[in-house]
């Protein structure tokens, strides 16, 4: 199952946690004030591919849709 999710937006990326373990790890690794939008959390596109890369180094499923 997937816990992370994701989805490219032009210039930013929303990372949307798909199940608790999605969850924990970005309440891990992104801070407390991260722009939260409808329960993902929005980054710059220049972090997406190292936030992508240590969540799957973490051992989470994660998945990626591009625009």
């Amino acid at each position: 199952m997937t816990d992370l999710h994701f989805q490219e937006q032009g210039s930013v990326w929303l990372v949307h946690p798909i199940t608790p373990r999605g969850e924990a790890w970005i309440t891990d690794h992104t801070s407390v004030r991260a722009l939260r939008w409808f329960g993902a959390i929005e980054i710059d596109r220049y972090f997406a591919q190292d936030m992508f890369n240590g969540a799957r180094a973490g051992g989470l499923d994660v998945r990626i849709d591009t625009a």
